[in-house]
């Protein structure tokens, strides 16, 4: 049998109050465990002390008894007491080299003579030193022991002898007879170890019915204290850094203040405005974005500058846009352990737009700007300077003095614009349904306009439009899931906010996100997407020009309906990261405007960034493909084409290519749409419909993503960009041999945030497209340039294209 040892706190007795010789005791009792299968008593250990209490009656016990002994006597001399008796090799040593050549002897008389051998004898071994007994030897001179150099023995100072102040312990167990009755033992158990123990933290499931502050009708927990707000509780005081002349103490205040975006506020969710679990949150933010950049641009039907003799002016347009939103939610829940019960949002939108170009037809579609009639604009002419000028003096209309609107239209409002948008961008109600385990899986519903992004990067749905979702998770949160419906409004297209204008175009969405998928660290998801876009009469953007039907070969209301089937994936696998994107689209369009038919869609997309994360440096390597049309008019739309895209990659807002949407070739569509990677031949993201006869596009590229300090960010990439069909931009210009290559792409980007929080985010960006052949035969000058005649510098196409950017974003 095995014993267990309990062995109580020693109360040891002062050693300066030990006299010499005096033991101090010190009592360890062992109890007996019970064999192997036998059941322990209840009694046998304490659930609170920890302390094994006595077993059962009939059960013998083990008693040992500790004894410290101190004394302060020297120590006898080896001749009289050998401390180290158990070793052979220290303490005996011969004092002189005769002695040890004189031999060894055994107790029973045999020798090895001059060997100075030891040989086992009797009850232990002997050496014989120069013939004497061994009786001689060890009456022999301790002193004679530490003569010669070559035999001292070797022990540090502080343990030669003699010694003092030695002390040792002595166990002497003892079996005690088995007793018939044992008395109690109670254990000294200090008084708030007791039982019963108030504030006792313990793990207990909170049902699904259950909410906080609600113990009216309702008995309390046990072992819990009734407290009026524990909201209002003031948190206790934590210094972060013991330099007193370091002020920041987070959450030292003890009052909650109505509106702070770092201690605890009323209207940052933070304590409830109703009840116990009613909260409200108020945020403010604003991003203004300032862009200057250099597009393709047609001269327009009517030229901001006579004898413009190029069918492309000049491309230099300055942007600014300024969007300041309000977003206030009201909810129930404590969200920090379970979803929300219910949450109302509200997010309205005020957006400042300003463009200045150098060319008319980009401002509005009368090149005399918006908002004109058939007269001629009065402030084209400068009445102070004109006076009574005859018209038929045609050298006074071409005098720049006189009519410097004739001379260029540049900064006026031919040529500027200002806008002013309020828009309701999120407008919506999200109730929790039920809880489908107690991890807090759960099931809810969200109505109204919403933010939704259908997949990791943005390549086919993202956008803040009217809808019905059901989402919630499943397995602890490991799988996610989505069923969307969206009925979408019309957009304004200046500032691309929503109207109240139906758009006549539903999109249906279904993914399912899995965690650790295969990999610890790697989440893949699998989407459907449906888009149906129904046709409609003619529909005309902000600026007055046509958007639906597209503008471009036939034009007639048509239906589109694609659908989409994809995967896509996020995250890492051991150190490598990766994110993926596969998706078939395929489904009809009735009246393709360039195909000038009916077509099936069939069209595939694939995207693909490997990183490696070294220190502070992120190295990365990205494929794109969109596949392209070989035959416009063949009745197949092999093009990929998206619903509304707003894709992080390849650079994301610091490429030129992703940022800018340059006019195809002086047509009323665009070869690219803005903040898209697709060559797509749209008229418009929002207010167009899907086109799947286009060139498609193939990207390779390179990029570095440096985390220089925790407040800077540093982004650098480089592209090649080329299409895959060119036959789609051919049949739409109505010419032959375009080259499929665009060219090189190269951005750089920073990022700041001053405060090292999200309150102040700093953007800035600068991205160069070095055109290829591509872009030269799609872009290409009309006429040369006439020497002496044409007085101005040709616009026409350019070897470099740029566009620089700063975003400010201030959120509170």
């Amino acid at each position: 049998m095995l014993a267990t040892c309990y062995h109580p706190p020693h109360r040891r007795t002062p050693e300066a109050d030990l006299s010499p010789g005096e033991k101090r005791p010190d009592r360890l009792t062992l109890h007996q465990k019970p064999a192997e299968g036998e059941p322990a008593s209840p009694e046998l250990f304490s659930p609170d002390s920890g302390t094994p209490l006595p077993i059962e009656a009939g059960r013998p016990v083990v008693e040992i008894r500790e004894e410290i002994i101190r004394t302060e006597e020297i120590p006898l001399p080896p001749a009289q007491f050998n401390p180290d008796t158990g070793d052979l090799t220290t303490g005996l040593l011969p004092a002189r080299k005769e002695d040890a050549d004189a031999g060894s002897a055994r107790p029973d008389g045999e020798r090895a003579p001059g060997t100075g051998e030891i040989k086992p004898g009797g009850d232990g071994f002997f050496r014989d030193l120069g013939g004497a007994g061994d009786e001689d030897f060890f009456k022999r001179d301790a002193g004679a022991l530490k003569a010669g150099p070559s035999y001292a023995p070797m022990i540090p100072e502080d343990l030669q002898l003699p010694r003092a102040d030695v002390e040792q312990r002595v166990l002497e167990a003892q079996v005690l007879p088995a007793r018939d009755e044992w008395e109690p033992f109670e254990p000294e158990i200090a008084g708030e170890f007791q039982l019963p123990r108030d504030e006792v933290r313990y793990e207990e499931h909170i049902y699904e019915h259950w909410h906080a502050g609600h113990y009216q009708d309702v008995e309390y927990p046990p072992f819990t204290k009734a407290v009026a707000d524990r909201w209002r509780i003031p948190p206790g005081k934590w210094d972060r850094y013991p330099d007193d002349r370091t002020a920041e103490t987070p959450y030292e205040e003890p009052t909650p203040y109505l509106w702070h975006p770092y201690f605890q506020s009323t209207l940052k969710g933070d304590v409830p405005i109703i009840g116990q679990d009613i909260f409200a949150s108020l945020t403010l933010q604003n991003t203004t974005d300032v862009e200057v950049r250099d597009l393709p641009t047609p001269s327009g039907v009517s030229t901001a500058r006579p004898f413009s003799s190029e069918f492309y002016g000049r491309g230099d347009q300055t942007v600014i846009n300024s969007n300041t939103g309000i977003t206030f939610e009201i909810f129930r829940g404590e969200t920090s352990f379970r979803p929300v019960d219910w949450l109302f949002r509200i997010q309205p939108v005020f957006n400042v737009n300003y463009i200045s170009a150098h060319e008319t037809t980009l401002v509005a579609a009368d090149p005399r700007g918006l908002g004109q009639s058939s007269n001629p604009a009065p402030d084209f002419f400068d009445p102070d300077l004109i006076g009574d000028l005859d018209p038929s003096d045609i050298d006074d209309f071409l005098d720049p003095l006189l009519m410097p609107s004739l001379t260029d239209l540049y900064q006026t409002r031919a040529t500027e614009r200002t806008e002013t948008r309020v828009a309701l961008q999120q407008f919506f109600f999200e109730s929790h349904l039920l809880d489908l385990s107690e991890n807090y899986d759960f099931a809810a519903a969200r109505i109204g306009t919403q933010i939704f992004n259908a997949d990791f990067r943005g390549h086919v749905f993202f956008d803040a439009n009217w809808g019905y979702r059901l989402f919630g998770n499943l397995g602890k949160n490991r799988l996610q899931y989505n069923l969307a419906f969206f009925d979408l409004f019309e957009k304004e297209s200046f500032s691309e906010l929503n109207t109240w204008d139906d758009r006549n175009q539903n999109v249906f969405i279904a993914n399912l996100y899995w965690q650790d998928f295969l990999f610890k660290g790697y989440t893949t998801q699998f989407n459907f997407l449906a888009n149906w876009d129904r046709g409609s009469d003619l529909i005309f953007d902000s600026a007055g020009n046509i958007v639906r039907p597209s503008p471009i070969g036939t034009i007639a209301p048509h239906d589109v309906s694609a659908y989409y089937l994809g995967w896509n994936g996020e995250g890492h696998i051991g150190r490598a990261n990766i994110s993926h994107s596969l998706y078939h689209v395929f489904g009809e369009d009735d009246l393709n405007g360039i195909a000038g038919r009916e077509v099936d869609i069939s069209a595939w997309m694939a995207a693909l960034e490997l990183s490696v994360d070294i220190d502070w440096m992120r190295h990365k390597l990205v494929l794109f493909y969109a596949s392209g049309d070989e035959d416009a008019t063949d009745g197949k739309a092999e093009g990929w084409d998206s619903i509304i895209d707003n894709p992080n990659f390849i650079g994301g807002p610091f490429s030129y290519w992703q940022r800018q949407g340059p006019n195809l070739g002086g047509t009323a569509v665009l070869l690219t749409q803005r903040l898209s990677l697709l060559p797509n031949l749209r008229s418009n993201k929002f207010l167009g419909q899907s086109n799947f006869v286009n060139p498609g596009i193939f990207i390779a590229g390179l990029g570095e993503e440096w985390e220089v300090t925790p407040k800077t960010r540093f982004f650098a990439n480089l592209n090649y960009l080329m299409f895959m069909e060119t036959d789609a931009i051919a049949t739409a210009l109505v010419t032959e041999d375009i080259d499929r290559e665009i060219g090189w792409d190269l951005s750089f980007g920073v990022e700041y945030r001053p405060f090292l929080t999200e309150n102040l985010k700093l953007n800035a960006g600068v991205g160069l497209l070095f055109t290829g052949a591509a872009f030269e035969d799609i872009y290409r000058k009309s006429t040369p340039a006439v020497p002496g005649f044409t007085p101005f510098p040709d616009g026409g196409d350019d070897d470099l294209l740029y566009s620089g950017f700063i975003t400010a974003t201030s959120t509170f």
